[in-house]
């Protein structure tokens, strides 16, 4: 007789008894004559109707994008653990500096990860030696070979000098690999002893205080990256950093954004980092909204060249919606002035119908309020619906630290 099991097909004979036949969970009971026979139920093969067994194709597809869907997952490191990462790598490098402790951070384009590090090297006082991995070949990396004498020798490479020029000054040096994943794979593969055994053309680093560092993008960051070698990946701890609007906020508010920025990203969140059309044009992110502030506080342009200035940092379209919302901040119905003179009574502009007016006004707000007018602001706030209310308050804190010393910012 034949059992069918889901479209896969079993030969199963009987000789009279009652026997059992195990088929994965299902454990179907047989009753007839014959032979018995006993299977576990194999979704990775099948049997045709001529009793042939051979491999179930589908199951390997499934199988493998199931395998594929799992490698690609991943806990994104908030920015405020960036710094307590770098910090443990260093303590850890220095607990046994004979060996490589490295650490990677990956992520979309824009987000901060070369800036991050570096910036962290230099509030602690390291020497920086940045090596743009993607322009270099692997005799960049690791040194030329010179077959001039009686034997090879390996030249050091012009990165290794000031390395070593550093630590003989007793210097702490931070080692920075950029754009890692973007290098040719023999690149990334010459790497592979520095890193690891902390020697370059032969001669070792081993035991000076070196933290070995690498950034760059994945492939879903639509980013013209190689994958990096099983045996490189092993070997440095790898983190992925994710946009952050409050983060970049922070960052902005530390810069001297202007605060028309903040507003529109506070309404549109999603504007932070917006890659959608991933077709090589330009697109909002924490690097661009950067370049966008660099200029708005640097240059006055009139609107039609503020708008193509913008276009060609953002993109047309968030460009022109940037553009639509600057004209109503700096034209907003209600004089921030009036507001902290009566904020009891002072309109508020409806959030279903206005959404853009009240983020521009409550922007506004944040970027003038101070101890004098911590009460009015906080009164005026509290009659705000909640979302909007809570991102000004907490702009308004993190951008001056005196309100915090105020009755009403406690």
């Amino acid at each position: 007789m034949k059992f069918h099991f889901n479209g896969v097909l079993r030969g199963v004979t009987t000789n009279g008894g009652k026997h059992v036949v195990n088929l994965g969970r299902i454990l179907p009971q047989i009753q007839g004559g014959g032979e018995s026979l006993s299977q576990r139920y194999d979704p990775s093969r099948v049997t045709d109707e001529r009793g042939s067994t051979h491999r179930n194709r589908n199951h390997l597809k499934l199988r493998s994008k199931q395998m594929a869907d799992t490698s690609a997952k991943f806990i994104p490191l908030p920015y405020d653990g960036i710094e307590t990462i770098l910090n443990g790598a260093i303590t850890v490098q220095e607990k046994d500096p004979t060996k490589g402790y490295s650490v990677g951070i990956v992520g979309k384009s824009g987000v901060g990860k070369s800036a991050i590090m570096v910036e962290h090297s230099r509030k602690l006082g390291r020497t920086i030696i940045e090596v743009v991995l993607s322009h270099c070949t692997p005799s960049d990396v690791s040194g030329i070979i010179d077959i001039s004498g009686d034997y090879t020798v390996q030249k050091m490479p012009e990165w290794g000098k000031r390395l070593f020029d550093a630590l003989d000054r007793d210097e702490k040096v931070t080692l920075l690999f950029e754009e890692y994943p973007t290098a040719a794979i023999d690149t990334m593969t010459a790497t592979s002893r520095i890193i690891y055994d902390l020697e370059v053309a032969g001669r070792s680093f081993a035991g000076g205080d070196v933290l070995i560092l690498l950034n760059g993008n994945r492939r879903e960051d639509k980013a013209a990256v190689n994958r990096i070698p099983e045996h490189l990946v092993s070997r440095v701890q790898w983190f992925t950093l994710e946009p952050d609007l409050e983060a970049t906020k922070a960052y902005g508010i530390a810069n001297g954004w202007p605060s028309w920025i903040l507003a529109f990203l506070n309404w549109h969140p999603e504007a932070l980092h917006d890659q959608a059309d991933k077709d090589g044009s330009q697109f909002p992110c924490p690097r661009s909204w950067a370049k966008i502030a660099a200029w708005a506080n640097a240059v006055q342009l009139e609107p039609r060249l503020e708008l193509i200035s913008m276009a060609g940092t953002i993109g047309v379209g968030w460009a022109t919606q940037v553009a639509a919302f600057l004209k109503v901040f700096r034209n907003l119905p209600l004089n921030p002035a009036e507001i902290f003179a009566d904020p009891e009574n002072a309109d508020i502009p409806d959030p279903a119908t206005k959404a853009d007016v009240l983020w521009a006004l409550l922007g506004s707000l944040a970027h003038q309020v101070d101890k004098k007018k911590a009460d009015a602001f906080v009164t005026y706030l509290l009659r705000c619906p909640p979302e909007f209310a809570v991102c000004s308050f907490k702009e308004a804190h993190k951008r001056d630290s005196d309100l915090r010393k105020t009755e009403a910012f406690t």
